[in-house]
């Protein structure tokens, strides 16, 4: 969707591309987190930078350094990333939101001030709690945004893929949502290539595709044509 507005006229929209995981603390060394690398939304964060945007990129932990941006704003836990999205869009217009980051799911109900010793405790039971959904804050706070969600599930089939990105745009009013299968080669967490499907709000397959996440940013721009 960015290339169909065109390279250079973006300048005077306001961006804000969300990237990488959370992560949940059992005790200060045990973490819950997921395998993304964030290269997704940094690539869109790049691409909309190189296109004339004001881009503000909230991301997560990663292994790789982020593209130069406008503002860059760092977040560990999901109620960091929730807090600091919902700080944004309450201070500022932004025309488009690229939710590309995979927060965390869950988190433990305790986390320990110390770490926890594994010779003490040779087993122990973790109870874990549901976070926010994040993306869902986006419409509500910024109504008039173009928001772009990603959907990752593993090992489905295609109708079910398709299904679960309608599930999301219906939870979050998404204008898009980007759904892949992480079980497929080439595919969704710390590939350099994407392939998955792009579903409109009007709950149409808009393609298909497996490419460089670079060239993802321009593809999934031509379904608005």
């Amino acid at each position: 969707m960015i290339s169909k507005i065109g390279k250079k006229k973006m300048e005077g929209l306001n961006v804000l591309v969300t990237a990488g995981p959370t992560r949940e603390f059992l005790d200060p060394i045990r973490i819950f987190t997921n395998p993304s690398s964030g290269k997704m939304g940094y690539a869109f964060a790049q691409k909309a930078k190189l296109w004339g945007a004001s881009v503000t990129l909230v991301t997560g932990p990663t292994q790789i350094a982020p593209p130069y941006v406008d503002k860059l704003l760092r977040v560990t836990t999901t109620s960091d990333l929730l807090r600091v999205v919902e700080s944004e869009l309450k201070q500022k217009k932004y025309h488009v939101v690229i939710f590309a980051a995979a927060p965390s799911d869950y988190r433990p109900v305790q986390s320990e001030a110390k770490k926890i010793s594994s010779s003490e405790n040779p087993e122990i039971t973790v109870k874990l709690v549901a976070n926010p959904k994040v993306v869902a804050s986006v419409k509500k706070l910024s109504p008039d945004a173009i928001l772009v969600g990603f959907k990752a599930e593993h090992a489905v089939t295609k109708e079910e893929l398709l299904n679960s990105a309608k599930r999301l745009i219906k939870e979050t009013h998404a204008d898009f949502v980007v759904a892949n299968d992480s079980s497929l080669e080439g595919a969704a967490f710390e590939w350099d290539t994407n392939q998955g499907i792009l579903v409109s709000k009007e709950e149409k397959n808009c393609g298909n595709t497996k490419t460089t996440k670079g060239e993802v940013c321009r593809n999934r721009a031509r379904a608005r044509a």
